[in-house]
């Protein structure tokens, strides 16, 4: 693909011009190659709308190539492994944005993805796939409940952020002391609004605050 057509791409993301996206996916042999190698750009709000943009694909790749979106997400999968040799960084937030978009894939690979949750460098990012899986399907995690548990007691507020978010939406009860420290947490830290398309910093105690009430979706 030409610098040209790469440019093209960037500035479908720089709009979030999802309908144009699929289009080009859809029809651009190598397109899985070219979303990748977005998620090293040098913006981090390119990366994640690259992010966003692969559960985006997926979901209407699925439709008819349910295998094409596996192949996808093992190879995030391989990208997390020292031996690819080529870590995929964020790798851990586009499987869960796959799964977010594909929940039917969710007890196939959830559990998977929840396996690298003490691994850097992609602990936030698998806490935060989590978050946003767990939003439409929190029963998935019950088996692990004691070991994401321990993530209360992290030093990243983010990590400790979105685990509380994982218990609420799994409707487990979170300890009183928990609650008092997340409460009063004033650290902030960076994450992606998924409703707005930008990067936001905040506060802990405000983000768990507005945490959005469990949905659930028509399983694909």
């Amino acid at each position: 693909m030409s610098l040209k057509r790469r440019d093209e791409i960037y500035n479908l993301l720089v709009k979030r011009d999802w309908s144009r996206l699929i289009e080009w996916y859809m029809n651009e042999r190598g397109a899985v190659r070219v979303l990748m190698s977005l998620l090293y750009d040098q913006s981090p709000l390119i990366r994640w709308r690259t992010v966003e943009a692969f559960g985006i694909v997926s979901a209407e790749l699925s439709k008819s190539e349910m295998e094409a979106v596996r192949q996808i997400i093992r190879r995030f999968f391989w990208g997390m492994n020292d031996e690819s040799g080529n870590l995929i960084r964020n790798a851990p937030e586009s499987i869960g944005e796959i799964l977010f978009n594909v929940p039917s894939l969710i007890d196939e690979y959830g559990l998977v993805l929840a396996s690298f949750q003490k691994e850097e460098p992609f602990e936030r990012g698998v806490h935060a796939a989590l978050a946003r899986i767990s939003r439409l399907q929190p029963d998935f995690l019950n088996s692990i409940s004691e070991n994401l548990e321990s993530s209360f007691n992290n030093s990243d507020p983010a990590i400790k952020t979105f685990t509380f978010q994982i218990f609420k939406y799994m409707n487990i009860e979170i300890k009183d002391f928990d609650i008092k420290n997340l409460t009063a947490d004033g650290s902030e830290f960076e994450y992606y609004n998924y409703e707005s398309g930008l990067l936001e910093m905040v506060s802990v105690s405000d983000y768990i605050e507005k945490i959005p009430e469990q949905f659930q979706q028509n399983r694909i």
